[in-house]
């Protein structure tokens, strides 16, 4: 139906929703009363909020809401389904022994509870849910950024229709890998408003924005803008492979721009700064009164102001200095 694309709950005129067709896991099957006892009814119309194909083409990948559950529902909203658009079954390397993406089967590659409820709570700029880069550059690990797939959805203790309890996760959409939370480590409790991504392009690290909240009152988003964390997880490449995510704050309870670079990108060594723009914890006035800093990939980063004159600043790219050594991340 064109209208879900259009992000509208009701067909055009003269036009009737349709369902899908079967809808049974992972998209789930039943939406539950408000009680949350017992299963009402199942349900074929899906809307459809965003899709993306694998970089390899051999999978696509749809974020699918039931059209008629209800905001009490606990089941059967907001799921991540894949499907292998090829005739082979395809082994998932972080998978069970033996586990695969057969063809034409739709899948889910988020952990079990695991929702997009934040989606259609602030029905906009969808690419802020995800972080991929193009192929062709390697990290440090040998292998490059094709396929990667970091996004945020809600921690699996909060259930499915979670907005402000979230985590990032990253899987494989070559291969329809299993999603692995990377944030785990570092966001505790309920009150975490996950906002910008940025990924390097080799894949290999993610930088990311918090804020610790459960609710933005009334219209105002200050509580987001003007009092947040920025965070990274430096290992991606080897989370994939199983590795526990090594995760840490580069700077905390500050006013942190949307946008950062990494210095070191398509090196050797990889990544080992990060420029980023700050100001003082407050309120959401203080977007525009930040200073612009650079800060070393690490669990207790050393910083450097490079501009402080107090304005609003749009990060574009990091670099290193003509005769650096490309080997040495210093």
């Amino acid at each position: 139906n064109a209208q879900n694309l259009m992000n509208g709950y009701t067909a055009p005129s003269g036009h009737t929703r349709r369902g899908i067709g079967p809808t049974g896991a992972p998209f789930g099957t039943q939406w539950m009363t408000s009680s949350g006892r017992s299963p009402v009814s199942t349900h074929s119309d899906q809307h459809f909020w965003a899709f993306f194909m694998s970089a390899d083409n051999r999978f696509l990948y749809v974020i699918s809401d039931q059209l008629n559950r209800t905001t009490s529902s606990t089941q059967g909203t907001n799921f991540m389904v894949g499907w292998n658009l090829t005739t082979a079954n395809i082994p998932v390397p972080n998978g069970a022994p033996g586990q695969v993406r057969a063809p034409f089967a739709p899948f889910s590659p988020a952990p079990g509870g695991v929702g997009f409820e934040q989606f259609d709570v602030n029905a906009w700029n969808y690419n802020n849910r995800f972080a991929s880069v193009p192929g062709g550059i390697d990290g440090p690990s040998g292998r490059d950024g094709s396929g990667i797939v970091c996004f945020i959805a809600s921690d699996s203790s909060s259930g499915v229709t979670s907005s402000t309890n979230l985590e990032i996760y990253v899987f494989d959409a070559n291969n329809g890998g299993n999603a692995v939370a990377l944030t785990s480590g570092l966001t505790n409790g309920t009150a975490n408003a996950l906002n910008h991504m940025y990924m390097s392009v080799g894949g290999t690290i993610l930088a990311f924005q918090r804020a610790e909240t459960t609710a933005i009152s009334g219209n105002s988003r200050a509580v987001l803008n003007g009092n947040n964390d920025l965070g990274v997880v430096t290992n991606i490449h080897d989370v994939l492979l199983g590795a526990t995510p090594i995760a840490f704050w580069i700077s905390e309870d500050r006013s942190h721009g949307h946008s950062v670079a990494f210095v070191g990108e398509g090196t050797p060594a990889g990544p080992g700064s990060i420029i980023f723009s700050d100001g003082a914890s407050g309120s959401n006035s203080t977007w525009d009164q930040r200073r612009l800093r650079i800060g070393t990939l690490t669990a207790s980063p050393s910083f450097v102001t490079l501009d402080n004159v107090n304005s609003f600043y749009e990060v574009i790219a990091g670099g290193r200095l003509l005769a650096d050594n490309p080997t040495n991340s210093n």
